[in-house]
């Protein structure tokens, strides 16, 4: 999965930044909590420092890459995490246009290539992913349009189904090497009958450009979720809930009565969370023998370390982080740490897990 800034578990991990160091010990899991005026997070052996004022990439003690931008900061990585997207966001609330500086940096923190983006304010950003071999997808939400950057190619991917950039919408793009995954909401908690809320999922073949779309009666997703067989998708539907699960073809699988509001397979099953369970569904999301775990609580993410899976729950401005235990055919959830936060952190999620504040940076390990 791409490492996104969800902004989704799109996906972008925005970052306002700032670092002294203090290291703090639990028996269950560790993690040094670093505050100053930048953030990091380390990739391949590369550390890449990043504030307001710009970013800087260091091997062994040496900066290799010094940019000075201003702007707000975001990571994202391709699933192998061997192509890195740092983009920087100006902030000139005068201009017409908002300016996305956009660079693509390889395993080795060469770079690979850059690129300036506008859009109108007041309008949709776009959205950016990258896949494994370093292609750039970016999603044109205003004019429904997917571009796909290679080295030395470009290609427009007009959609089907325009609608009004007014239109109240929730946007979620995935890829892999040969597709790329786009999932377009018209949002409509209440589903009047005078603009009722529905779900688009698109499937667009990188090779050939064939373009698969399917319609689907979701008025709010709540979730989605991609592997290397299915794509999950979760929400309401008018009063109803209701949960997907579609192949790679688009093809349904099957549908179950329940919306999730996250949703991930450990090995053969569907881990599924919501604010007042914690259910396991086998690999073609029907019922298992383990018994639901019931807790009233606000899952924002997980994790993977060492090969265990974690959850980050965030209430009341303070983070708690649980190991998901499932042996035995239990649900249990084993209490790891916690530490206080202001402001809900995003996740980045590399060989090391790195929980990202607007003034700090905690690293897991």
């Amino acid at each position: 999965m791409v490492n996104v800034v969800n902004i989704n578990k799109i996906n972008i991990y925005i970052i306002i930044i700032f670092l002294n160091v203090n290291i703090y010990g639990q028996t269950l899991l560790k993690y040094n909590d670093d505050k100053s005026d930048k953030c990091f997070f380390e990739n391949n052996g590369y550390r890449i420092e990043l504030n307001e004022l710009g970013y800087k990439i260091i091997k062994d003690n040496e900066i290799v890459v010094n940019k000075n931008i201003s702007g707000v900061k975001s990571v994202k990585t391709s699933q192998d995490n061997n192509f890195t997207i740092l983009s920087n966001f100006e902030k000139n609330e005068n201009k017409l246009f908002r300016i996305n500086t956009i660079t693509l940096y390889d395993k080795n923190y060469d770079q690979v290539q850059t690129f300036v983006d506008t859009v109108y304010n007041d309008y949709y950003a776009n959205l950016y992913a990258v896949n494994n071999s370093g292609d750039i997808i970016c999603y044109d939400i205003n004019n429904n349009l997917i571009t796909l950057k290679r080295r030395y190619e470009l290609n427009n991917i007009e959609l089907p189904f325009y609608f009004s950039v007014k239109t109240e919408a929730q946007h979620f793009l995935n890829v892999d090497n040969q597709n790329i995954y786009l999932i377009k909401n018209i949002t409509n908690p209440l589903d009047d009958e005078i603009l009722p809320g529905f779900t688009i999922l698109y499937k667009i073949n990188m090779s050939d450009f064939q373009i698969i779309s399917l319609k689907i009666s979701l008025n709010v997703v709540t979730s989605y979720y991609l592997n290397s067989d299915y794509l999950v998708v979760s929400g309401n539907n008018g009063s109803e809930y209701k949960t997907y699960l579609f192949d790679k073809k688009l093809k349904l699988v099957n549908e179950i009565d329940e919306r999730f509001n996250l949703i991930f397979n450990i090995n053969e099953y569907f881990i599924s969370l919501n604010n007042s369970q914690i259910a396991v569904y086998d690999s073609l999301l029907k019922a298992t023998n383990f018994k639901k775990h019931t807790k009233t609580f606000n899952i924002v993410d997980y994790f993977i370390l060492n090969g265990k899976y974690y959850l980050a729950e965030y209430l009341l401005n303070n983070y708690k982080i649980y190991l998901l235990d499932l042996t035995d055919g239990e649900i249990k959830l084993v209490y790891q740490t916690e530490f206080e936060s202001d402001f809900p952190l995003v996740i980045l999620k590399l060989k090391n897990i790195y929980l990202l504040d607007k003034n700090r940076t905690i690293f897991l390990e």
